[in-house]
Parts: C-alpha cells; sequence; structure tokens
C-alpha cells in the first residue's frame, strides 16, 4: 500500500466556534490486490470530540486512489490537537500507522452564543392516538453548551407543566433535551424560564450526582457504575457494568465508558459496533501506555422495558467486556 502523504505530517485549523472545516487524507493503492485501511485518533488534548472522520474503514481498488475526509465541527474556543493514525488492515501493516498530528486554534465568534436555546416559541398539539384518544404532545427543548466549562441549568415554570430534567449540567460542547409536558387542562399561554450558569462549577457534587445528570435522570432514577477489582494489566474496561437508569422512550441519553490500557506500550483498540438502542462514537483508537480514554456510549430506547448488551473491545492481545443495562420508560 502506498500513500499520497508522508507517514507524519501536520495539519492546521484556524476558524471561529461554529464553523465546520473539512480535510481530505488521499491514500493510493500501488498494488493488484484490494486494499483497506482503518482509522483511530489518538486525542493530544480535551475537545477531540469535535473531530469525526468518514469512512470509518476506507477499502480502495488496485492501481486506485480514494481519501478520508476529517471534519471539525467548532463548538468551542481554545486549541485543540489530536493524531489520527490510518493502519492498513492486515497482519503485516497493523503495526505501522500513517499519521496525521490535526491543530484547531478556534477563536471566539460573536455570532455564537456560549449557551443555545431552541426552540424559543414552543406549542402543544393535540393529536388522535391508535387508541382514538385525544392527547396532547409534549415539546422539547434544545439547551446547547457551546463553552469549554460545564454549565449547570435550571428550568423554572408553573404548576400545569411539567419538566424533565428540571435541573442539570451541560458538558462541553454538548447538549442537553429538555422535555415539556402539560399535565392540566385546559392549557394556558405560560412562560418557562431556562436559567443557565456560566460559572464553573468548583464544588463537585458526589459521584452518584455527577452519573445522573451525565444521564439526565431524575433523583428517583438508580443509576450508576459496577466497578472491578484485582489486577489491572493489559486491555480492560473500567467498570464490569454501566447502567444507565430509567430513560424516555425516543429521547437520547449519554454516557462514558471507559476503556484503559494497563501496559507499558501503547495499545490499539478496536471496539464492537453496537446494535440499536445502543450505539457507539468510536469504531478503533489508540491508548497511550497506563492511560484511558472515555468513549461515549448513546442509549435511544424505543420501547419501553428494560435492554442489556455487551460492549466488546479488542487489542493484538488482549479483550475486553463491558455491559450496558438500560430501562426505557414513557
Amino acid at each position: 500500500m502506498e500513500t499520497a502523504m508522508v507517514p507524519r505530517r501536520c495539519r492546521r485549523f484556524l476558524c471561529s466556534v461554529g464553523d465546520i472545516m473539512t480535510e481530505q487524507i488521499i491514500f493510493t493503492n500501488g498494488t493488484n490486490a484490494v486494499g483497506r485501511i482503518c482509522v483511530s485518533l489518538l486525542p493530544l488534548s480535551t475537545g477531540c470530540q469535535q473531530f469525526s472522520v468518514s469512512p470509518a474503514v476506507l477499502e480502495i481498488g488496485p492501481k486506485a486512489s480514494s481519501a478520508f475526509h476529517v471534519t471539525f465541527n467548532a463548538r468551542y474556543a481554545g486549541a485543540v490537537a489530536g493524531i489520527f493514525q490510518f493502519r492498513g488492515v492486515g497482519v503485516e501493516s497493523l503495526f505501522h500507522p500513517y499519521e496525521v498530528v490535526i491543530e484547531a486554534s478556534l477563536q471566539a465568534s460573536t455570532s455564537v452564543d456560549q449557551v443555545e436555546i431552541r426552540p424559543t416559541f414552543i406549542r402543544f398539539d393535540r393529536v388522535r392516538s391508535k387508541s382514538a384518544e385525544r392527547i396532547t404532545t409534549k415539546a422539547k427543548l434544545r439547551l446547547s453548551n457551546n463553552t469549554a466549562q460545564i454549565l449547570p441549568f435550571k428550568v423554572r415554570t408553573t404548576e400545569n407543566l411539567q419538566v424533565r430534567p428540571a435541573t442539570g449540567m451541560i458538558q462541553p460542547a454538548s447538549e442537553v433535551i429538555v422535555s415539556v409536558m402539560p399535565i392540566s387542562q385546559p392549557i394556558y399561554m405560560r412562560e418557562v424560564s431556562v436559567v443557565v450558569d456560566r460559572r464553573v462549577s468548583r464544588m463537585l457534587p458526589p459521584f452518584d450526582a455527577i452519573a445522573r445528570s451525565r444521564h439526565q435522570l431524575s433523583a428517583q432514577t438508580d443509576s450508576f457504575y459496577y466497578t472491578k477489582r484485582g489486577k489491572r494489566r493489559g486491555l480492560y474496561f473500567h467498570a464490569r457494568a454501566v447502567e444507565f437508569g430509567n430513560c424516555p422512550v425516543g429521547e437520547s441519553h449519554e454516557a462514558p465508558v471507559y476503556v484503559c490500557n494497563g501496559s507499558n506500550e501503547p495499545m490499539t483498540v478496536f471496539l464492537q459496533d453496537l446494535q440499536e438502542p445502543f450505539s457507539c462514537a468510536y469504531s478503533t483508537t489508540t491508548i497511550e501506555p497506563r492511560k484511558f480514554i472515555p468513549v461515549m456510549v448513546t442509549f435511544i430506547p424505543k420501547v419501553v422495558g428494560k435492554v442489556a448488551t455487551s460492549l466488546f473491545a479488542y487489542s493484538a492481545t488482549d479483550k475486553a467486556v463491558v455491559t450496558l443495562v438500560a430501562r426505557g420508560i414513557q
């Protein structure tokens, strides 16, 4: 396999918050056989979730060229850097990656608010259900955090409106979906007030509260990590199981699953694809010696009930598994 770039090259993005930039990484297959290349991201700083790469695996025909597309969606000001490692899918080329260092320098944009609340106007529609009953649909508010800080929020409204979640934390460069539902009739015009505190939280709440805020769960919902004990060498997950708790049907919920490298050498990790209602942000990645990375797992329940699955991670010598458990509720 030949390539149109040197084994180590640096690309730099200069952009403002709200910009979307794309870079092509071109490979050429000089052989007479079909070649396949996979990509992994080694973060050098926080904020690398603003990068995305497609496709996950690039297939190149004989004597042909094709390209990966690296997209950077600028969400908050600051410097971001990561190493993109491209490996041929094969035993001989697995441990000889081509590397591209991509750095992004973001400046604040006056056209993008630090916190966006959308929509600014909501309405409740009366629709007919499958049982022929007239029901009122719920509305949704999307709270977007365009800063590099964790921001707490609180929603205030009148007694005849139900808000979930009414309080919580918005992670950096992330979003929170708030549902608003009328609980009494008739419905009158009301004002919903959303307050976002731009100060950084210095006093962290207990771990259980952090887990609940990440999963956007109420205080009545059980959600926690089952951690491991024993020797931690090679490839392993920090937890043996992750409990998402009770999640309303149709809403997206995220939780970090920590993948750890307990060895003294860099490790390339391949993550098995998850099936709905779970999904994972990574397919492959590289972990530095004695380090760990968070992998975001998304749960979007489609039906009411409990669901569980396993997430597998593989390296050249090791295999690790973590159990994901969640419940869909109305």
